[in-house]
């Protein structure tokens, strides 16, 4: 059963394991049958699915859609014995990873990104009653990357012996917003072998993707080493940007209202981010403004100030710089038809 906190929010308690048991730890706490790799639950606090495989000994993946039915906090508590993994986590729609402090989010595509870090860190989340939450989730687990991926320690370290926790952060791309719309596309009737392969295809396209950006961030990734309670004020930090797209605090506000010297934000948020504040909340922008110009009908004028841009002219100059093309030759390109 669930607990209760003030009246008002039930809490799930989820200890970090293996992805199987994730799903049993949930199915335990609010009920719901798990049978032939799908989760399925239509209880009093919430319904959906978390579909879930199995590819190799070490290496799992879920396709996860849940709408709470009431307000709930979500604790996760790290792994700290010896079965270390990493989860990559790329979100359809939803926040799902800390809990934030700002209720107002824009009304465009994506709220949340894509994020990779080792389960033995802790966090907690708010979901919101009647809010969609979409993701992907890959579990690695570090046998596998020591045995199967010698290029991963290569490019980020060894990230299991760290003295504290590993965490990295990235808005979800146009690129990999299409890959998450695929997913949840497949047909699921197609025998296990073969839709294991599309599956493995279109998560394993969507992690190349994700970790050349990572690579190739405005900052080379330093060897990240972040508290707990740092990363969750550097996350509401991130729910503060994403809140308001028209304008961004000073470095020296954000440090002052979270208790940061204004090094150790600048450090940390990079550590998190791969980039300063202001070109974070910069990137932000224009990564939703590229999904409004190929998702939707707006025109350029109207998705430029959606974005936070007072002045088209400027928008357009650093759309182009960012994505080597103008707003409204990617728009041609994607609607054609639209003048």
């Amino acid at each position: 059963m669930l607990e209760e906190s003030d009246g008002k929010k039930n809490i799930i308690r989820i200890k970090e394991a293996n992805a199987k048991e994730l799903i049993i730890q949930l199915q335990e706490q609010i009920g719901g049958t798990f049978e032939k790799q799908k989760y399925v639950f239509n209880t009093s606090f919430a319904k959906g699915y978390i579909r879930y495989y199995k590819l190799t000994e070490g290496i799992e993946i879920t396709i996860n859609s849940i709408t709470s039915l009431e307000d709930h906090d979500v604790y996760f508590e790290g792994n700290t014995n010896d079965r270390n993994s990493i989860c990559v986590r790329f979100t359809r729609s939803g926040e799902l990873l800390t809990k934030g402090k700002y209720d107002h989010r824009p009304n465009l595509t994506l709220d949340n990104g894509s994020i990779i870090y080792d389960t033995k860190l802790s966090n907690n989340s708010s979901i919101k009653k009647g809010e969609l939450n979409q993701w992907v989730a890959v579990r690695l687990a570090e046998s596998v990357i020591d045995h199967d991926n010698s290029f991963f320690k290569e490019l980020f370290g060894d990230i299991f012996n760290i003295p504290k926790y590993w965490f990295q952060y990235d808005t979800t791309p146009l690129e990999i917003h299409a890959i998450l719309n695929d997913i949840f596309a497949l047909d699921h009737t197609l025998k296990p072998p073969i839709f294991n392969l599309k599956l493995l295809s279109k998560t394993s396209e969507a992690m190349s993707i994700f970790f050349d950006r990572l690579l190739h961030r405005d900052e080379i990734l330093p060897a990240n080493n972040i508290h707990p309670n740092d990363l969750v004020h550097l996350m509401n930090i991130k729910d503060e940007l994403l809140s308001n797209l028209e304008e961004v605090k000073s470095l020296n506000e954000f440090a002052d209202k979270y208790g940061f010297s204004i090094s150790k934000l600048r450090r940390d948020f990079t550590q998190v981010f791969g980039t300063t504040i202001h070109r974070f909340h910069q990137n932000y922008r224009l990564e939703k403004a590229k999904i409004l110009l190929t998702t939707t009908n707006k025109s350029i004028t109207e998705i430029s100030r959606t974005c936070g841009y007072k002045s088209g002219a400027k928008f357009s100059e650093y759309f182009k710089k960012k994505n080597g093309i103008t707003p409204k030759e990617l728009s041609k390109r994607y609607k054609p038809s639209v003048v």
